[in-house]
């Protein structure tokens, strides 16, 4: 028995923990080789498939486990805030803190993401490599084509692996391996970096490929490529910004795919985004995925999901906002008081995207925040059932963080009460959409794909680079080019300029463009602001081992040669 299921490398990397997951656990079939399993073409897909289920579970799951918690919640943008009675937990606190352990489960399930990921995607390549693809119709290019896109996801994988934890253990096999310890950073770096470029050389170009075919094209391989220059400094300590500035300058001209920048922002993320000319990597959607199981389900208050978003019988959780950019008493947060986030109030108020979010049906829409009184074709979004001091009364989200409601009793005055993530009430904090959301009855629901790569994230790290490079004046135009879409008759009020983009100004673009993408983290490590700055609740540990997480506890004990991360007293 052989079949599909996490063996040698899991069980080596300690994946116990995320196995019982619906998403995560293994398919077992019966006793069989590739020679004779593999009958047709939809043999072949069906194998390939459970790699990327297993990547759109890592990216998307709803319970805390995915790759989005990690990169957003302990930095500058959002935040898991306690809502009066309701106690979310310390694990999440900790996050912005920065105060984790050896033993926090959702670190702990990302080391099992990542290594589950590759050790899936290795067994599909073995099974491949002994199929008979002649029997089930395929070419030998095919075969290279679909191993291709396998190595290209153990490569996506070991990134994640790096950018969370430094080196990672080097597996190129699943049959009779060994347990190995941690490979360098650097070994991890040429490791992605070799796996990238092989699979460049044979991966199709956008318009080859059909949709069964190919999940991964060859332009999703050279923004990971880009990815991985772009953040070498922080990986290696190298500077790999001139390869990354021609790689990107090479998407941009087509090498790698016909891609273009979309006009209306809606495009990239909009419910018809599997066919926008922008999106390079998308992971489809259908119903039975259960979209709102998802880390989005966290950003919405309960009444709202069926009275205003038209969902039946969807759960939420009221967790995660975005931080505030204003005091309880309605004053800004200014630089004097921290430099990051306030990302409300980053978005300039003639921004398309800066309206509250409203529904129009047919798949139109408008605005990616929600805030302020809500309600639905005029009716309100009454609060009940959260044994809150808000039951009864409509919904009004707030740009602040504060106990408001006890004025007059517990505070004298709102300049008395306090703002920090304990401080909350059910009404606390600006939400994101960033996905179209339809009720019920409509056929576009969750109809949008989840996007993995888009040409603008391309031409922001040209931007970066050509900045860090001293052209600045070119990387304000670069960034102008993707916001001017965000106005009206592409009338930015406010546009980057060689003289006003330092780098403040640059982590704001990449902030309110990039808002909930799951990278902000890596932007933060980039800049040296991420243990080096405050933000709202939140003072800086200029502790330079928490650029990196721990090991995690079980993934040491499971294989003694794993070595642990340094600070962490393990």
């Amino acid at each position: 028995m052989k079949k599909y299921i996490v063996k040698s490398i899991a069980a080596l990397t300690a994946l116990a923990s995320v196995a019982a997951c619906t998403d995560l656990d293994p398919v077992w079939y019966s006793e069989v080789t590739p020679e004779t399993f593999f009958k047709t073409k939809n043999d072949v897909y069906s194998a390939m498939g459970r790699p990327f289920t297993h990547l759109y579970a890592s990216e998307m799951r709803g319970d805390g486990v995915g790759f989005w918690f990690l990169q957003e919640l302990c930095a500058d943008q959002f935040a898991v805030i306690q809502k009066e009675q309701k106690w979310t937990g310390g694990d999440w606190f900790r996050f912005q803190d920065h105060s984790w352990g050896t033993s926090n489960p959702f670190i702990n399930n990302a080391w099992s993401l990542v290594t589950t990921g590759v050790a899936l995607s290795l067994e599909v390549i073995e099974d491949l490599k002994a199929a008979d693809y002649a029997k089930v119709g395929f070419t030998e290019d095919d075969r290279a084509g679909h191993i291709a896109q396998m190595k290209t996801l153990i490569a996506y994988f070991y990134l994640r692996g790096l950018d969370f934890y430094g080196g990672m253990p080097i597996y190129e096999g699943t049959v009779g391996v060994d347990p190995q310890p941690r490979s360098s950073a650097k070994d991890t770096y040429l490791h992605i970096e070799g796996l990238l470029k092989e699979s460049l050389k044979v991966l199709p170009l956008k318009d080859e490929t059909t949709e069964i075919d190919y999940t991964i094209n060859r332009g999703a391989a050279a923004v990971l490529l880009a990815r991985l220059y772009f953040n070498a400094q922080t990986y290696i300590k190298e500077d790999h910004y001139s390869e990354c500035e021609t790689l990107c300058s090479e998407i941009l001209s087509g090498k790698y795919g016909n891609y273009s920048m979309a006009s209306d922002w809606r495009e990239p993320f909009g419910f018809s985004n599997l066919n926008s000319a922008e999106n390079i990597w998308v992971l489809p959607s259908a119903l039975n995925k259960l979209q709102n199981n998802t880390y989005a389900a966290w950003f919405y208050q309960p009444n709202m999901m069926d009275q205003f978003f038209g969902l039946k019988g969807a759960g939420t959780m009221n967790g995660i906002t975005i931080m505030p950019s204003h005091k309880p008493n309605g004053d800004l947060y200014t630089d004097a008081d921290f430099k990051l986030g306030r990302t409300f109030a980053r978005f300039n108020d003639a921004d398309l995207r800066k309206k509250c979010y409203k529904y129009n049906g047919n798949g139109d829409y408008e605005g990616q925040l929600l805030f302020g009184p809500i309600a639905k074709n005029g009716t309100p979004v009454i609060v009940s059932g959260q044994n809150s001091v808000h039951d009864g009364k409509q919904l009004e989200l707030v740009d602040y963080v504060g106990r408001t409601s006890l004025v007059g009793t517990t505070y004298p005055s709102l300049d008395a009460v306090p703002s920090t993530k304990y401080e909350g009430e059910e009404n606390t904090g600006v939400r994101l959409i960033k996905y179209p959301i339809a009720p019920d009855d409509d056929p576009n629901q969750w109809k949008a794909g989840f996007v993995m790569a888009r040409l603008a994230e391309v031409q922001y790290m040209l931007a970066e680079c050509k900045w860090r490079d001293g052209d600045k004046g070119e990387a304000a135009r670069l960034i102008n080019d993707v916001r001017k879409r965000n106005f009206e008759n592409e009338a930015d009020p406010d546009p980057c300029t060689a003289a006003n983009l330092d780098e403040w100004r640059m982590l704001v673009e990449w902030g309110i463009e990039f808002l909930g993408e799951g990278r902000r983290r890596t932007d933060l490590l980039r800049w040296n602001k991420f243990v080096e700055a405050d933000w709202w609740d939140h003072k800086a540990t200029n502790n330079p081992y928490f650029k990196v997480f721990p090991i995690p506890n079980d993934a040491i004990s499971g294989n003694p040669l794993i070595e642990p991360n340094p600070g962490y007293g393990q």
